[in-house]
């Protein structure tokens, strides 16, 4: 995967979280389908790129990547499916059609393999990004949470579990799972990452090999979340050892602002499939 090497380019790239330069990267697709929505999870060179598809019409199919959905005509070849742009849209609102980017998207299959071609330029800026490689589909063994950050919190404290009540609201692609520290999946993971089973402080995430604790953990679940909440990690250019002093000063007060729950959250029916139980 490469960037363009404009300056607004990179800026552009940066506000929809695309990953960084990668010229031999390996690129790992998770695919999983949500209601009418199909989501995408790449991960590239670490980081994480996700993007919602769903069928808009007989041959259509509608992208959105952060704010802005992307409307696509299919043309099925025997061995190659091309897409063609027909309009985009931002936070709701029609872009004219001299603004569209311009996007080239070609998939073939070959040898088993499915091989992509993506090229995204913007008129006056150039090249946004642009990737291809080949996918091989394998079988899942790491089960249902595959490619998915998990949450692990304090399953008594009425704070984190009100934190946990707005990551199910605005989590609209269903991407993030959670578990209690106190429950036995938590205590399991917890070992596995050489962490602390007694300490309940610190809000964890574990995305695939990070571990992710106080304020970045919080940063990194908002980046999840998308528009606008994605605007929230901004705050991350503040020096860390300031938001964890914010942090730590909240966590250890939390009892006493909030209280506690008698016994860990137990997910309802309509929850369950998110969390590790």
């Amino acid at each position: 995967m490469t960037r363009g090497g404009n300056v607004l380019a990179r800026l552009l790239a940066r506000l929809l979280s695309l990953p960084p330069d990668c010229r031999d990267g390996k690129i790992q697709l998770v695919m999983r389908r949500r209601d009418e929505l199909e989501v995408w999870v790449r991960t590239i060179a670490g980081r994480r790129f996700v993007s919602t598809l769903r069928q808009s019409g007989p041959g259509q199919v509608t992208e959105r990547i952060g704010p802005v959905d992307f409307d696509f005509a299919l043309r099925p070849g025997a061995t190659e499916l091309a897409m063609s742009l027909r309009a985009v849209r931002v936070f709701g609102l029609s872009l004219p059609q001299r603004l569209w980017p311009r996007i080239t998207a070609r998939e073939t299959v070959a040898d088993g393999r499915f091989r992509f071609d993506i090229v995204t330029s913007l008129p006056g800026i150039g090249q946004i990004v642009a990737y291809s490689g080949t996918l091989a589909a394998i079988e899942d063994r790491a089960g249902a949470f595959a490619g998915r950050p998990v949450v692990l919190f304090d399953g008594i404290c009425n704070l984190c579990n009100r934190s946990v009540n707005f990551l199910l609201r605005w989590d609209h692609e269903g991407g993030i799972r959670y578990s209690a520290m106190q429950s036995d999946p938590g205590r399991r993971l917890l070992r596995r990452h050489g962490l602390p089973e007694g300490d309940y402080d610190s809000f964890v995430v574990l995305d695939g090999d990070k571990v992710l604790c106080k304020s970045a953990a919080i940063l990194h679940l908002v980046g999840c979340l998308g528009w606008p909440w994605r605007l929230v990690g901004a705050f991350s250019m503040v020096p860390q050892a300031i938001r964890d002093w914010t942090y730590d000063l909240v966590a250890r007060n939390r009892y006493r602002l909030m209280g506690t729950r008698t016994s860990c959250r137990v997910p309802t029916p309509e929850e369950r499939e998110r969390f590790l139980v």
